[in-house]
């Protein structure tokens, strides 16, 4: 679509420029969720460029202070050392980088390792360019003057960096740098009438056309292929054997499933557009047409999708109402990832309405239905929020006991599963509750487990 593919054109012709005439040390790109992985991609199609002299380094580690430094040092080694097996397979050298470099601060042995990778380049390599896109950045003063050091310290190395409707970079900094700027947005407005026009043209287009044309691609009106009826008495009988044999809904292959999904797409196309009763009513028409497609899980979900669209167009009694609705016909029917989904989404609504035991309550039975069905991801955050909850309308004992639920459940997951879910907040929210007590040493031990987790999942060891 051109609302995402025009500003990529443009964001690479301003690549080209930069990449070929180093008179700027850094480019400074601005872009959005939808387009952000695709500016990445195309930043590092760059490196192979024919004006190009330079190996490229891509970094996306969010910023969380001066230690992530490391983090990228790592990387930069591990992206060299593959480059230079990769060139000595084809007969060119590359220098190696040696011991890992004795500096005083993260951000000064980050300094010394690209200092190394400059030193290391043979021709026809010169240079070095890091696209540098942190997902998140804590501090951005610091980030801003960590990159200042940086550029100033190391001429040779310029920069692309890459940050989502945000700007870390002070004037000082881009002045220094002779920043080169560019924006990779998508048009809200000319996206919504583009996705608008697709699923009308798929609307249009009958079950017998080709895949394309159901998908909103172009296609003559009310024109078939050749052949097309035989096909389509052929494809009933083929769709009814497949659907039995994979143990799926026929209706999965019906215009009913069509309908499902052009309602949903129509939803969230209005939602996009700010109205969320007009979403809420495509979504519930998408509910419908799940139920007739014989989705009966899929229809559950649809529902959960209205009730979120609801609370977005301040209805939330009715909300409430779905979301209980969901949460009792997924418990019969077992599906307790659903109902604890359900649950949690409850909990949320009495927590916008200041109701912490009740919030408590549901979290409570979230957590139940995600260990009961095995979700422990949704069983450990259902607890901790329950006893985030007690916690805080002034029930510790509550608290200590569903954080400690939590904890149960994450044990004998290892403390690398464990890292990736809430279980280290919990640890630390159960230390909290027994500092308050007076019992430092388990609160101590308790954080100490969460920075293992932690440092476990990003496959750390903890200090």
């Amino acid at each position: 679509m051109q609302s995402h593919e025009r500003p990529i054109r443009e964001l690479g012709e301003t690549l080209r420029a930069f990449v070929a005439l180093p008179r700027n040390q850094l480019l400074h790109v601005t872009t959005d969720a939808h387009l952000r992985e695709s500016v990445l991609e195309v930043a590092m199609g760059f490196e192979h460029h024919a004006d190009n002299v330079s190996p490229f380094f891509r970094l996306e580690a969010a910023y969380h202070g001066g230690a992530c430094w490391d983090a990228r040092a790592a990387t930069l080694r591990a992206t060299h050392e593959a480059r230079r097996e990769a060139l000595a397979a084809h007969g060119h050298a590359l220098g190696e980088l040696g011991a890992p470099p004795d500096a005083p601060t993260p951000l000064a042995r980050f300094g010394a390792t690209l200092a190394a990778i400059l030193a290391a380049n043979r021709p026809p390599l010169a240079g070095v360019m890091i696209v540098l896109a942190p997902g998140h950045v804590d501090d951005p003063a610091a980030f801003d003057r960590d990159l200042a050091e940086l550029t100033r310290g190391l001429p040779h190395a310029r920069w692309i960096l890459v940050e989502r409707e945000a700007c870390s970079l002070t004037a000082a900094t881009a002045e220094a740098t002779l920043a080169a700027h560019a924006r990779a947005l998508v048009d809200e407005d000319e996206a919504c009438r583009e996705l608008e026009a697709k699923l009308d043209a798929a609307s249009a287009a009958s079950m017998d056309a080709p895949a394309a044309a159901q998908g909103g691609g172009a296609w003559p009106e009310g024109a078939l292929p050749p052949g097309s009826e035989g096909r389509a008495q052929r494809r009933g009988a083929a769709v009814a054997s497949v659907a039995a044999s994979l143990g799926l809904p026929a209706g999965l292959f019906t215009h009913a499933a069509r309908d499902l999904r052009a309602q949903v797409l129509r939803g969230a196309l209005a939602l996009r557009r700010g109205d969320p009763a007009a979403a809420a009513r495509h979504q519930s028409w998408a509910a419908q047409a799940a139920v007739k497609a014989g989705l009966d899980r899929e229809a559950t979900l649809m529902e959960m999708v209205l009730a979120s669209y609801l609370v977005a167009a301040e209805q939330r009694g009715l909300a409430l109402e779905r979301y209980q609705a969901c949460a009792e016909r997924a418990n019969d029917q077992g599906w307790l990832d659903l109902a604890a989904q359900s649950l949690m989404a409850i909990g949320a609504l009495h927590l916008l309405d200041r109701d912490r035991s009740a919030a408590s309550v549901a979290y409570g039975w979230a957590g139940r239905a995600g260990r009961d069905g095995g979700h422990d991801e949704l069983a450990i955050e259902g607890f901790r929020m329950a006893g985030q909850c007690a916690a805080e309308d002034g029930n510790q004992d509550m608290a200590a006991r569903l954080f400690t639920e939590a904890l149960s459940i994450a044990s004998p997951m290892g403390d690398a599963a464990a890292g990736q879910t809430s279980a280290p907040v919990a640890a630390r929210q159960l230390a909290d509750c027994f500092e308050r007590l007076g019992s430092r040493p388990q609160a101590a031990s308790l954080r100490a487990q969460a920075d293992r987790m932690e440092a476990a999942a990003r496959g750390e060891e903890a200090a």
